[in-house]
């Protein structure tokens, strides 16, 4: 299988980011994301996604 990279049509704004997260509703590595976000200078928005609905809701709690 090939893959192909393609570049963004423009910078990506630091002050404007988006993270989609598949699994959000996992005990150890949304936590620890959401950890590591809050020490940095990210500023943007994480969104959880994952069959579990309530841990994801649970951890979005975590991170607001």
């Amino acid at each position: 299988m090939t893959t192909t990279a393609t570049r963004a049509e423009r910078p990506i704004d630091p002050n404007d980011v988006e993270i989609a997260y598949v699994g959000g509703g996992s005990r150890q590595w949304a936590p620890n994301l959401i950890q590591d976000l809050a020490r940095s200078e990210f500023d943007g928005h994480v969104r959880l996604y994952d069959t579990n609905h309530e841990a994801a809701e649970t951890n979005a709690e975590f991170g607001n």
